[in-house]
């Protein structure tokens, strides 16, 4: 390609950029509820692997009008796995409070989930 080609190129790709809307993306936030009841409703965005201080884990992935969301818990992916989401469903995430594990010293965050319509 020619120095001229490509010139014409950049120029195509600073205009269109130019003329575009942007908005701009900001990292998911950790949802951490306190107290039972507390929802979040967005689309499923699917799940990603962190890693935090006792090593990698799984968090789910759910996208709101304002933000993007993280939930982690072993509830809560049992549960994304049981519904066979596909991206972009509508949920709703109810925290309904803790259960003790491995003898009291830990506990796991419980949660219903609720997917918008019907499957046919």
């Amino acid at each position: 390609m020619g120095a001229q080609k490509i010139s014409n190129v950049c120029e195509l790709v600073k205009s269109t950029t130019k003329k575009s809307k942007w908005r701009k993306i900001d990292a998911p936030r950790t949802w951490n509820p306190t107290q039972v009841g507390e929802e979040l409703i967005g689309n499923y965005g699917g799940r990603t692997m962190r890693s935090g201080a006792f090593g990698q884990y799984e968090v789910v992935l759910i996208h709101t009008d304002d933000r993007a969301f993280m939930v982690s818990g072993v509830r809560i992916i049992q549960l994304i796995d049981a519904a066979i989401l596909e991206s972009f469903e509508t949920i709703r995430i109810v925290f309904q409070g803790w259960q003790a594990i491995a003898g009291g010293e830990k506990k796991m965050r419980l949660f219903d989930l609720y997917v918008k319509g019907a499957r046919t």
